[in-house]
């Protein structure tokens, strides 16, 4: 059973030993997933807290003295009246081609995440996970684009696409089936090649009985991401965010030398062993 304070211990002890390539790999793989987000979230919240107190607590006056008691939210209300006086000039065409160039931005993105930062991804992860006993080579992180692509594309789209959709039904179960899911781009990181199905059978085993402490584990960071809020997110960059991708990679490690489940009524939740070769992994069939 794996713990916490071994997880990040260890991972302290790895960011140590290679500690600016472990930092421009984190900077790569955060830029990947869109950031954590949390220090401009702290910082525009704070920004938008005062501003609102600022023009709540005034009102428009004339210069001379006389207040004409109008206050910010009369003005979001003009402004909401403009907006939806404008949409009722366009045109019905012209509403169309916005639509449409809405949808060619959408479909740009996606095609963008899976065929160009699915691969970084998982090619960051599997520099990470060398990184542990070796000094790799930063052409790791290009990985995902020389080995499996494909396959790494499919699988890494299909988990994104699971994902959403189950936060569709109010947002819970979709933070469950990312847990659930959490060890795709690690599999693929040492096999690439793996089958969608045997790739998210893994992780399923994998993460059973795990996604409540993986979800604790991911809390006992709070801390350091409301002290990247007063960094302007510098401590994020060169400690906070290299740190939680090598305690990921540590609960990886834990969860691959976990002993099988003698329970067979829970089916075979075998998870493999840590190493790259493919052979090293047992065979697995989802019944």
């Amino acid at each position: 059973m794996w713990s916490r304070v071994e997880l990040k211990t260890s991972a302290k002890q790895i960011l140590q030993k290679n500690y600016w390539g472990a930092v421009l790999v984190g900077l790569i793989l955060s830029i990947c997933l869109g950031g954590t987000g949390v220090d401009s979230v702290f910082n525009v919240s704070d920004f938008m807290d005062k501003r609102m107190t600022n023009i709540h607590n005034n009102v428009i006056s004339d210069g001379l003295g006389n207040d004409f008691g109008y206050s910010i939210y009369g003005s979001y209300e003009i402004i909401v009246r403009k907006i939806i006086a404008f949409i009722n000039s366009l045109s019905y065409t012209t509403i169309l081609m916005i639509l449409i160039l809405a949808f060619i931005i959408l479909i740009a993105a996606v095609a963008i995440s899976a065929f160009v930062l699915a691969p970084i991804e998982v090619g960051c992860r599997r520099w990470m996970l060398k990184n542990r006993k070796d000094n790799p080579q930063f052409g790791e992180i290009a990985f995902g684009f020389t080995d499996g692509y494909l396959n790494i594309v499919k699988i890494m789209f299909c988990r994104n696409l699971f994902i959403s959709l189950w936060s569709l039904l109010f947002v819970i179960p979709g933070i469950v089936k990312a847990y659930e899911y959490r060890m795709i781009p690690y599999l693929l990181a040492e096999n690439p090649n793996m089958d969608m199905s045997e790739a998210f059978g893994r992780t399923k085993n994998m993460m059973y009985n795990n996604k409540t402490d993986a979800f604790v584990l991911d809390l006992s960071f709070l801390g350091w991401y409301l002290l990247t809020a007063f960094t302007c997110g510098v401590l994020a960059i060169f400690y906070v965010t290299p740190y939680v991708y090598l305690t990921d990679i540590e609960l990886y490690v834990a969860l691959c030398q976990a002993p099988k489940d003698s329970d067979t009524t829970q089916g075979d939740r075998a998870t493999g062993q840590y190493d790259s070769s493919r052979e090293q992994y047992d065979e697995y069939r989802e019944v």
